[in-house]
């Protein structure tokens, strides 16, 4: 395995919870804030009622005390801004510990080898990277800060009212128990459950990105029906999983209730009972009251905080798996930086002995080995399927080979910084990938340095100045998602603009002039002649720029065949002269 791609993170070996601590960096301090406030708000809850039977006692004997009233509002009052300031800091708190998980999430997908991108389904990725970080958002804000003030406070009651009536809390404790041990049994099926519920909403999201990136195609073929049914399969798999997980929830929930109310009951009958024979006061059976009654609060949200964070669990478990998608190193082995040479002592670009396969035990290239010139425009040549493409994509280090080496200016590039070394490319595919956004995020790529002048000097010379001249285009308009708006040509210019804004020295097109029209085509032919010190490599299918080429490669099957100029070819290579004889074009 390489070096430097293909490297397998491994996923960590740190509980869900340590996971979770990692991405508190930057957030901690608002934590701790949300969690003093909620502590405080418990301590001032479980305050009131002695203070209420203290009330109530006086009220009993005629004389309430001013101070007494006075005391009791300040706890409800302040246990109210005390309550909205811990949601305010915990809010702020879990909105960036949210950004910080959408950060490392996007961070972890670019930094993804093209194999392991090829693997994955996008639609699911982006599934992880919407809903589940939500669900870890209603995690943190739902499950772990309420649940240390809810303790503090069930903790708090417990002891006022042990100090009471150790009788009656017997009763309350044991009928509380029973909701709990329900809840704790049920909580390890929440934690399934929402796995399965995040798998399926990740299946869904793929179902619907399938039928949306190819509506043309299933309508031109009348497919409506069949793609309905697909995605109505996925629902009803979503359905299932939502209504399992809610049952789930409603029990939890109902059963806390049942045992609360039949408390209460208990309370009020064993209470009735002690205040007749005079062991209890009127005050102190209203304090225990509303003790029992403030006891529904950390108990309901204990319960919920259980089952939220079963289900956070859940959702942490699949983005933690992010970590273990093989990733790009651009720090691995010697980080070389890389400057042109001013004198061409070795190739440019060399491949030696070079297989790759896609898949194991199917090799696309076979022993290649072959070297590259600076300043030369290369043509690779071969039918579809012969690896022609292959050869930039191993270039682009988007794979690496499996056998041999591949050196640039001498040098192995596994051993060179990833970026320099991909700053001395530009590349021009076969489909012209335009970015969602305007035309000027497609031409610059954030880079703020060409100035206006600069960018329409490139139009012009693409054949694009006409397009953002017409109507209301112009370099601000939102070109739609992927570029939808354009015709095909127009995406392939946009690529060619693109590449001549950079400062590669290296041109890599792969197929290039696919979706030009002749005129543009033999346009962009005489602007490729005219990049003057560029290295050019281009597969093609195309004769007229096979026979303007410095260097023809022919591909046969994953093995180069041949190399040499078009004229030297014709004469000698019995493949290259079966592609190149009929027509204009090259066979494909």
């Amino acid at each position: 395995m390489s070096r430097v791609q293909g490297r397998r993170a491994a996923v960590p070996e740190s509980t869900p919870i340590q996971y979770l601590w990692e991405l508190t960096r930057g957030a901690r301090g608002g934590l701790l804030a949300a969690i003093v406030l909620s502590l405080g708000t418990s301590i001032i809850t479980i305050f009131q009622p002695r203070i209420l039977q203290n009330v109530v006692n006086e009220a009993s004997a005629g004389a309430v005390r001013v101070d007494s009233l006075t005391t009791l509002a300040v706890l409800v009052v302040g246990a109210s801004l005390v309550t909205s300031l811990g949601s305010y800091f915990g809010g702020i708190s879990a909105e960036r510990i949210s950004r910080t998980l959408r950060e490392r999430i996007s961070g972890r997908l670019l930094s993804m080898t093209i194999r392991e991108a090829d693997k994955t389904n996008s639609a699911d990725l982006l599934a992880r990277s919407t809903s589940d970080s939500m669900v870890v958002r209603g995690m943190i804000m739902g499950g772990l800060l309420p649940t240390l003030g809810s303790v503090v406070m069930l903790v708090g009651i417990a002891y006022f009212m042990i100090l009471m009536d150790a009788f009656l809390f017997g009763v309350t404790v044991g009928v509380v128990c029973l909701g709990f041990t329900l809840v704790m049994l049920v909580g390890k099926t929440v934690k399934r459950s929402s796995r399965e519920l995040q798998e399926a909403t990740g299946a869904f999201s793929v179902a619907m990105e399938r039928m949306l990136a190819s509506l043309r195609t299933i309508k031109a073929f009348n497919a409506q029906r069949m793609e309905y049914a697909n995605v109505g399969k996925e629902s009803t798999t979503l359905w299932r999983a939502g209504i399992t997980l809610v049952r789930l929830q409603s029990f939890i929930q109902p059963a806390l209730n049942l045992c609360l109310q039949g408390a209460f009951v208990a309370v009020i009958l064993t209470g009735s009972l002690r205040l007749s024979q005079g062991t209890l006061t009127i005050g102190g059976l209203m304090a225990y009251l509303m003790y029992l009654f403030l006891l529904v609060n950390p108990i309901a949200s204990l319960g919920g905080s259980y089952t939220q964070i079963q289900i956070g669990l859940g959702a942490l478990g699949r983005l933690r798996e992010l970590d273990g998608l093989d990733s790009e190193d651009y720090a691995a082995g010697h980080p070389v930086t890389l400057a042109p040479y001013r004198f061409a002592e070795p190739p440019l670009l060399e491949f030696r002995d070079v297989w790759f396969a896609y898949e194991p035990g199917t090799p696309t290239l076979r022993d290649v080995s072959l070297t590259i010139r600076r300043g030369e425009h290369v043509c690779v040549v071969g039918r579809s399927g012969s690896g022609k493409s292959t050869l930039i994509e191993l270039i682009e280090r988007f794979y690496e080979p499996d056998h041999g080496r591949i050196l640039l200016d001498g040098q192995d590039i596994r051993f060179l910084d990833l970026g320099s070394y991909r700053a001395r490319f530009a590349l021009v595919g076969q489909g012209g990938d335009v970015l969602t956004g305007t035309l000027r995020d497609n031409l610059t790529l954030g880079d703020a340095r060409h100035s206006e002048e600069r960018l329409w000097e490139v139009l012009d010379m693409v054949g694009l100045r006409e397009l953002v001249g017409r109507g209301e285009f112009t370099l601000d308009t939102d070109l739609g998602q992927h570029g939808i708006t354009l015709s095909g040509g127009q995406r392939q210019r946009i690529a060619w603009a693109r590449a001549l804004l950079s400062d590669a020295d290296i041109l890599l097109l792969d197929e290039p002039t696919a979706n030009l029209d002749p005129v543009t085509e033999r346009a962009v032919r005489r602007l490729v002649q005219g990049l003057g010190g560029k290295t050019v490599i281009t597969v093609t299918h195309q004769l007229d720029s096979v026979t303007e080429a410095d260097s023809v490669i022919v591909i046969e099957d994953g093995r180069l065949v041949a190399q040499g100029s078009h004229e030297q070819l014709i004469s000698s290579s019995p493949t290259y002269r079966a592609l190149a004889t009929p027509g204009p074009r090259l066979v494909a």
